[in-house]
């Protein structure tokens, strides 16, 4: 995301603009049919709510999230594409941002809901204004639930300082090993996973 959210570590600056797009893990009941998982794509425009777009989603696919100001001030295009399946979607939009900050956030969909236990989430190939964004220990936040519980804690940045994993209900997270750069797509295994992404 851009902007929006805590702007320091130890979130004392704060910023109310934000855009952003991501994935979506909702686990329903429905008294008639019990539990069901329902995975869905989506974009946000601070104040406005999210909206859910028309992409696949299912667990284990790997996905790219790019956004970034065009030309125009103010004018911003949203990508969100599913490198596993070969799915894209994208979307021009007006923006008033601050760039306070370019975030990768594994997060709740509401303040109460709790997060479905998780295998680590898996960043990688960050960039900010077209570069290796060269993550530090120091940035990192953790989130906790209303008694100071981690419900999410990322790790070190890896060996590129452009990825980190994220670990749901875990007090400590260990780094990555590998890289998604060079990961074969089901889509298409013999191309490399590293995309271009410029973020501000």
């Amino acid at each position: 995301g851009i902007g929006g959210g805590c702007v320091d570590a130890g979130c004392s600056q704060t910023d109310n603009t934000l855009i952003q797009t991501g994935t979506e893990q909702d686990v329903v009941y429905d008294p008639a049919n019990g539990t069901s998982t329902q995975y869905s794509a989506w974009y946000e425009l601070i104040p406005d709510p999210a909206t859910t777009v028309t992409l696949p989603v299912k667990p284990g696919d790997h996905f790219h999230a790019d956004i970034h100001e065009n030309s125009t001030p103010g004018n911003w295009t949203i990508t969100l594409t599913n490198l596993t399946q070969a799915k894209t979607f994208t979307k021009t939009v007006t923006y008033s941002s601050t760039y306070a900050t370019a975030e990768w956030i594994e997060e709740a969909p509401t303040v109460v809901n709790p997060y479905p236990p998780a295998a680590p989430v898996h960043f990688d190939v960050a960039t900010a204004n077209g570069t290796a964004v060269a993550l530090t220990a120091s940035e990192a936040m953790q989130m906790v639930d209303f008694l100071g519980n981690p419900t999410a804690t990322p790790s070190s940045p890896d060996a590129e300082a452009d990825g980190f994993n994220d670990c749901t209900y875990a007090s400590s997270c260990a780094a990555p090993t590998t890289s998604l750069a060079q990961a074969p797509l089901a889509a298409s295994s013999s191309r490399p996973r590293r995309t271009s992404s410029r973020r501000r």
